[in-house]
């Protein structure tokens, strides 16, 4: 069976209707066995396309049925599952799957990511804050893609300061990142009309 080195790659979604969020970034983990692997191209496209279909799950519930898969596989199916969901609309299956991932895996920084990325489009920006903490704590190696998910849940209950220095975070990381850029001019935005709203 052909095994492929672990590699996880970040992925930003645009705005999504159904939740009405900004840009908002996801974390795929790739995996060696086929069933695995192919869960994880149905993924990445769903995740590229913002889209998904019950015929994309169809890879990753048979690698996850089959149970050939070791721990660590396990759970980034289940999070390349859960990937899938969101992009469905299924945000409660969704949190099932990154729950299952977080309960085989030895908590892995990209379920904490993801988990966070369910609890922003649920708004509870609280807890995604929460969530990402916990991926920054445990070495989570896209940070730019942490901070600024971050910055955009502390822009979501006024944390104007702390989501700026998440959204310049991200941009120490990657100089050039346009998205980061844009949330910095949303933040301008934001703190001129409160600015406007106290007078």
């Amino acid at each position: 069976m052909h095994k492929l080195n672990p590699l996880v790659v970040a992925l930003l979604l645009a705005t999504s209707s159904l939740f009405s969020i900004g840009a908002q970034a996801q974390s795929i983990t790739v995996l060696g066995t086929n069933d695995a692997y192919r869960c994880y191209e149905s993924a990445q496209y769903s995740a590229r396309s913002l889209s998904g279909s019950s015929s994309d799950l169809v890879e990753c519930n048979d690698a996850i049925r089959e149970g050939r898969l070791n721990r660590r596989d396990k759970a980034a199916t289940y999070i390349n599952r859960g990937i899938i969901r969101v992009n469905m609309g299924d945000v409660v299956r969704a949190e099932q799957d990154y729950l299952s991932a977080l309960d085989i895996s030895d908590r892995s920084p990209e379920t904490f990511l993801n988990l966070g990325n369910l609890q922003y489009m649920m708004q509870d920006y609280s807890s995604a804050i929460s969530d990402y903490d916990h991926a920054e704590t445990l070495g989570l190696a896209q940070q730019h893609v942490l901070f600024l998910n971050r910055g955009m849940a502390y822009m979501r209950i006024g944390q104007f300061d702390l989501a700026e220095a998440d959204y310049l975070k991200a941009l120490e990381v990657r100089p050039d990142w346009v998205t980061a850029q844009d949330k910095l001019e949303d933040l301008k935005e934001k703190r001129l009309d409160a600015a406007a709203g106290l007078q």
